[in-house]
């Protein structure tokens, strides 16, 4: 593998959400059908001649009998406002509110990256030098437990540089989940950040172009409740190539509950030397082979 660079086709349309949001802002403009505060509109009418009138309609601006919108829109789904019901449906509420019609899909998809923005803000400050972002997006799945269960992550998609060929480099982030106060963690020194309660990482051997490469998959088999489910695992730490395409992805809803956006920090990148890898389950069932 490697003989050949990644393509060039828009990664957008390899996401079937995010294809679904472009297809349905083709059919209409629904951004504008969003409830919104048409303060345009009574300024246009009645032009404040006083200091104090204009104090008043200031006032007025957040009114709701002036917040308005198209068709199937509600007033709780106004910008400023729709980040706190996402906030309060996340999981699998939200993810009922985008199969209510084309435009709560639209609206609600557009709020999640707003509230996830700081996430990719981060990824290019920390790792813009040797990853290049190039598409977020934010994708979910169901989990399968005793319950019905959902998982949801925020999907970055980055290209690797040059800057490290050879090297086999480190991107991990912290993160702590919603209800847990940072004043549980008090770190040494008043100005520091409190640690994160939990960590994630992701390790990959960075080769030159068109380097052949060598990919250790296995069937993972699953059985629940008399249904078995097959999903091919690789492993840990991936071979890839400058000018390839990757994804990480940080998790945002899981069994454990929501992680609080506020607490997920990208850590600085770790730099080790390349080694040469050995199949993953050979080493761990080394008396079988």
């Amino acid at each position: 593998m490697g003989a050949t660079t990644s393509s060039a086709i828009d990664v957008r349309v390899t996401d079937r959400k995010s294809l679904i949001k472009e297809l349905c802002l083709k059919r209409k403009d629904y951004d504008s059908m969003q409830h919104a505060y048409k303060v345009d509109d009574i300024m246009a009418n009645s032009r404040p001649t006083t200091r104090v009138e204009q104090v008043l309609q200031m006032a007025s601006s957040r009114d709701p009998a002036i917040c308005k919108g198209g068709e199937n829109s509600q007033v709780f789904m106004e910008a400023s406002m729709l980040p706190l019901v996402a906030a309060f449906l996340f999981g699998g509420s939200l993810i009922r509110c985008f199969e209510v019609c084309p435009l709560w899909f639209v609206v609600y998809y557009k709020t999640l990256d707003q509230i996830f923005a700081k996430i990719d803000k981060g990824f290019e400050q920390y790792y813009g030098h040797s990853l290049k972002l190039e598409y977020a997006r934010t994708d979910w799945s169901p989990v399968h437990v005793a319950e019905a269960g959902i998982r949801i992550d925020r999907i970055l998609i980055a290209r690797v540089t040059s800057l490290h060929v050879n090297r086999c480099t480190k991107v991990s982030y912290g993160y702590g989940y919603k209800g847990q106060n940072p004043l549980d963690h008090p770190s040494s020194n008043a100005n520091d950040e409190y640690p994160e309660p939990y960590e994630c990482s992701f390790k990959f051997d960075t080769y030159t172009r068109g380097t052949g490469r060598s990919f250790w998959i296995h069937k993972d088999i699953c059985r629940f409740h008399g249904d078995e489910t097959r999903v091919a695992a690789t492993q840990n730490i991936t071979p890839v190539c400058v000018n390839d395409r990757i994804e990480i992805a940080v998790n945002l809803f899981n069994a454990m509950g929501l992680v609080d956006v506020n607490q997920v920090r990208w850590h600085p990148l770790e730099i080790f030397p390349l080694q040469a890898r050995e199949c993953p389950i050979e080493q761990e069932l080394f008396d079988w082979y």
